[in-house]
C-alpha cells in the first residue's frame, strides 16, 4: 500500500503486513513468515500498475470520459429517460447516458481510449454524442467533466477469483458499473468461503498474449477498428 490512504490509516492507529506481488504468478510474497492477518484483493482494474505484474500482463487499461449537463426541467428529462434507466446502445464503441441520482442533470459517457487530455477537448467530442443519443438535449451545456481510467481483457470478460489469502476481480471492459457492483459482491462470498461467490467469471481462465507487459500502446488502433465496424453494421440497417 502507499500513498496518502495509506499514510491516513497507520496515523491512525492500524499496523501494516507488507506484501510484494510475484509478476509469474497471482501470488503475495511476505516478508513475514508469519500467516497473513487478513486477505488481500486486487481490485485495481484500470489502475492496475505494473508492480502487480501478473494482473498487469492481463489487463488493458484505457481512458474513459464523463460530462455531466447544467440542471434540467423535470419535465424533460422524464421524457428523455423514462423511469430514471440506465441507457447504454448496442456500439462496438459505447455510449452511456443516466440521470445523476441527486439533481435532474443527464449523465453521459462515451469516446472512450480517445486520448483527450482537456476538458475543451472532452465536451467538444462529447457534446455532439449527447446530441445523437439525446436530441432533446442538443442545446444544453455541461457543467462537469471527468476522465478515469477502465479496463479491459483480451477476452473481454471481467475475472474474479483467488486463493491463498489473494483474491482478485477486474477487467470490467466497458460495464464497469454493473460488473464490478457484481464481482465485488462475488469476490467478498468468496474471501468468506461461501458457495454464493460461485460465479462463470472465475471459470475461464485469465488469459494475456505473448510480450504484453501492460502497456495497452494498441488502444488507438483497438478503437478505430470498433468505429470502422460500427460504420459498416449501421450502414447495413
Amino acid at each position: 500500500m502507499k500513498g496518502g490512504w495509506c499514510d491516513s490509516h497507520i496515523a491512525a492507529g492500524a499496523t501494516t503486513d507488507p506484501y510484494w506481488w510475484d509478476a509469474a504468478r497471482p501470488t503475495l510474497l511476505r516478508s513475514n513468515p508469519a500467516p497473513p492477518q487478513a486477505d488481500v484483493v486486487a481490485a485495481t482494474n484500470g489502475y492496475t500498475t505494473k508492480s502487480l505484474g501478473w494482473f498487469a500482463r492481463r489487463v488493458i487499461p484505457f481512458q474513459g470520459y464523463i460530462a455531466a449537463t447544467e440542471e434540467l426541467p423535470p419535465d424533460l428529462v422524464k421524457k428523455l429517460i423514462p423511469n430514471r434507466r440506465v441507457v447504454i446502445d448496442t456500439n462496438t464503441d459505447i455510449d452511456f447516458c443516466r440521470i445523476a441520482p441527486d439533481s435532474s442533470r443527464v449523465i453521459i459517457g462515451g469516446a472512450t481510449a480517445s486520448g483527450m487530455s482537456t476538458s475543451e477537448a472532452i465536451a467538444n467530442r462529447l457534446h455532439p454524442i449527447m446530441a445523437r443519443v439525446l436530441p432533446g438535449l442538443a442545446g444544453r451545456k455541461f457543467t462537469h467533466l471527468w476522465i478515469g481510467f477502465c479496463c479491459g481483457t483480451f477476452d473481454l470478460m471481467p475475472h474474479v477469483g483467488g486463493s491463498r489469502g489473494l483474491w482478485y476481480a477486474m477487467g470490467y471492459s466497458f460495464a464497469g458499473v454493473t460488473m464490478g457492483t457484481y464481482m465485488g459482491d462475488k469476490v467478498a462470498k468468496q474471501v468468506l468461503g461461501s458457495p454464493e461467490g460461485a460465479t462463470v467469471f472465475s471459470e475461464a481462465p485469465f488469459h494475456t498474449v505473448p510480450l504484453y507487459t501492460g502497456n495497452p500502446w494498441f488502444m488507438p488502433f483497438v478503437m478505430h477498428y470498433f468505429h470502422w465496424r460500427d460504420a459498416r453494421i449501421a450502414a447495413r440497417q
